[in-house]
This record gives C-alpha cells, structure tokens and sequence, in this order.
C-alpha cells in the first residue's frame, strides 16, 4: 500500500508540474512540436555525451569508492541503477544499485556489511554530487547575467550558498574529528563508526580526489550534452553556453523533489523556467524541454534494459 501512495504523490506532482510548464510556454500547436526540424547530428552528440556519465561515473566506483569492485560490475550497477531511476518513482534505482554493489562485495570478497558500505559510499557519492552542483550554481549566479532586475536576488542566494557550504564542511569536519566521543552514546553509533572506518576512502583519504575528479567528467559530460541539445533545436543569439549552464543546474535540482518516473513534469518545468529567464518561451522552449529529458532516455534505457534482461534473475532474487 505505501509503494501505490508513493507513486500516486510522484503522478500528482508530475501532473501539477507538466500543467505550469503548459501555461509558463503560453500559447502552444503541439502539432508544430511534433514537426519541429531538429539536427539530428547534435542531437546524437548529445546522446552519447549523456551516456559516458555512466563511464565515469563506474569509474569512481571502481577506481575509488570500492576499488575491490571491477569495472564492469560497476558499470552494470551503475547503468542498471540509473535506467530504473527512470522508469520507477522516488528514485527507486538507487536501492537496486546498493543492492547489486552489495551482493558482489559479499559473494566475491566474502565482506561484512557489505549492504551498508555499499550503502555509505553511495551517500558519499550524492554528497559530492551536491557539492559540485552547489558549485555549478555558484559560477552560474556569479557569471550568467540575468538581467539588472534580479541582480539583487541573485546576490542574496549565491551568498546564501555559500554560508550553508562553509557550515556544512565545518559541521562535517567536527563530527568526524569527534567520532569516538558521539560512538559511545549509544552501540549502534559505534557499529556505524566501524563501519565508516573500513571504507576505502577513509583508509586512503587521497581516493575522494579521485573519486571527485570523475564525478566532475560525469557533470561536463552533462553539460556538453545540455549544450548539444540546446544548439540541436536552433536557440538562435542566445548565450548558449550560460543557458545550458543554467538548466543543468535547475533540472537536478527539481528532480530532488518527490516526483513520477525519472521527475517527469518538474524536470520540463526546471526547463522551461530556466529558458524563461533569457526570455525563450513557446515553442522553442517546449521542445528543449521535452528533447532533454528524451535525450537522457534514449542514453540510458537501451543499456539498462540490456543489463536488466542478463541479470533479470539475480535482481529478482535480490529483490526477494
């Protein structure tokens, strides 16, 4: 029962989503959307850009996070992980990617907790997601010119980010250098503390570099793929670059929200709003907003879908 209410709010903010990215373009002919002439040839760079995120982003897998882990494991947990995401709601691939990591380190290496490092690492990960899409945000509230009316506003956030970046490291900073004081509290903290302690980035702290490195080739590939799809549909003048940058950090930003299969409705909203604020409405931007997120689709899907089916069995029984 809590799985179909979980889904049902996803639908409902998907829908309310979709209708306020319907009313924000203004008046719309789906029948030109349908027909609008795209380069393909962009749109197939964009493609691929998107698909090598899953490249790099094993990669921090195997050459960091879990170095026990093969590159090929990885990437099958990886792209498996990712492809759910987009077809199930409240980010269901992630637990299927904890699972898949986790049973490897306990069938293969014979691991203990294998299912919660799987777990830590992979909030580690989405921790340094957020840190460089915290910094995406900052170059773009301190370099994309928005205009003079928002200027005010803009400054106000970006500070904003970077106070509650300072404190978030600080916070972080002291409750690791404190963390046999707090484990003692109480023997599940201390479970936790052993746990934490066994993980390859905190034996070799010097790994988390690695490991940022390759997120941060996972988002300029995203970048470059935004940028692919925005030349793709023939936005014009524009300031491509600034605008691309914009949408990629708004569209990663709303599909944090509780939503449908892969954040249908507010990832095209994400979109639309940010081409509103260079003043691209109507059909360029219900097209962009639709092509992007299809663009991801089309990376992801036929690989999952490939992993998924040779491994179909083992998920499942996992899943029991």
């Amino acid at each position: 029962m809590k799985k179909y209410i979980q889904l049902l709010v996803g639908i409902f903010f998907s829908i309310v989503f979709l209708y306020l990215s319907y009313i924000s373009v203004g008046k719309l002919d789906i029948s030109k959307m349908i027909t609008f002439r795209v380069n393909y040839i962009w749109m197939a760079v964009s493609i691929f850009s998107f698909a090598l995120t899953m490249v790099f982003r094993s990669l921090a897998w195997s050459d960091g996070l879990k170095q026990s882990l093969t590159f090929r494991w990885a990437f099958k947990g990886v792209c498996v992980g990712m492809g759910a995401n987009m077809v199930m709601p409240f980010k269901a691939g992630e637990a299927i990617r904890i699972g898949i990591f986790g049973k490897y380190a306990q069938e293969q290496e014979k691991e203990k907790h294998s299912y919660y490092k799987a777990g830590i690492n992979l909030l580690l990960e989405r921790a340094l997601d957020i840190v460089i899409l915290t910094l995406l945000a900052l170059i773009t509230l301190s370099f994309v010119d928005f205009g003079g009316e928002m200027r005010q506003r803009i400054y106000f956030l970006r500070n904003t980010i970077l106070i509650a970046e300072v404190v978030g490291i600080a916070a972080f900073v002291l409750i690791w250098r404190f963390r046999r004081y707090w484990s003692d509290l109480h023997p599940y903290l201390k479970k936790v503390v052993e746990i934490l302690q066994g993980l390859t980035v905190v034996k070799k702290p010097k790994v988390i570099l690695k490991v940022f490195a390759y997120l941060m080739l996972s988002w300029l590939c995203i970048y470059i793929s935004t940028i692919a799809a925005v030349i793709s549909v023939g936005m014009g003048e524009i300031n491509i670059m600034g605008v691309s940058l914009v949408i990629l950090v708004l569209t990663n930003i709303a599909v944090l929200l509780p939503a449908a299969p892969g954040g249908i409705g507010v990832f095209q909203y994400a979109t639309v709003y940010a081409l509103g604020l260079f003043a691209v409405l109507g059909l360029h931007a219900a097209v962009l907003a639709v092509l992007l997120h299809f663009v991801q689709y089309l990376a992801i899907l036929p690989i999952a879908g490939y992993y998924l089916v040779s491994m179909r069995k083992w998920i499942f029984q996992f899943m029991k």
